[in-house]
């Protein structure tokens, strides 16, 4: 708000901010996601870090794309450019990626060792079997069903 990216008159300038500070926060993505996959005293951290990169661009842009070519198709004006598309991409390429590695690297080099929040035994145990409403098909139906009970 400081800024100016919430005025009303100025279009476009809450999406810019949001492009930007996307871009920017990718070194924090990196950083934590590399410390924490040390602790868990991961090995494939050039994996992880690319999946850091990847895994949430990749659906957003294929949702965006579809949406954006039945924007054209319609001729909407919601629609965005091509050149604007591309500048979007150059960002995530020179800006996030490199800053997602850049935060991973440090991260993977952070000596943090793992604290556990409670008091953990050496020796493993057996996992008990869950009841049958707390198992994975009866919990996802109650998760769809819940909410849409309230319409």
């Amino acid at each position: 708000a400081l800024v100016g990216v919430f005025y009303p008159y100025n279009r476009g300038a809450l999406y810019t901010a949001l492009i930007v500070l996307y871009a920017l926060t990718a070194c924090i993505a990196g950083y934590v996601a590399a410390s924490y996959y040390k602790q868990m005293e991961g090995e494939l951290w050039v994996r992880n870090i690319l999946l850091t990169c990847f895994i949430y661009c990749g659906p957003f842009f294929a949702v965006f794309s579809v949406l954006n070519t039945v924007a054209i198709a319609y001729r909407s004006t919601a629609a965005l450019p091509f050149g604007t598309i591309v500048v979007i991409l150059i960002i995530w390429g020179l800006v996030t990626i490199p800053l997602t590695v850049f935060g991973g690297i440090a991260g993977k080099n952070n000596r943090a060792e793992f604290n556990a929040p409670c008091r953990t035994n050496k020796y493993p145990r057996e996992v008990p079997q869950l009841p049958w409403y707390r198992t994975t098909v009866p919990q996802m139906i109650m998760a769809g069903f819940l909410p849409f009970s309230a319409i």
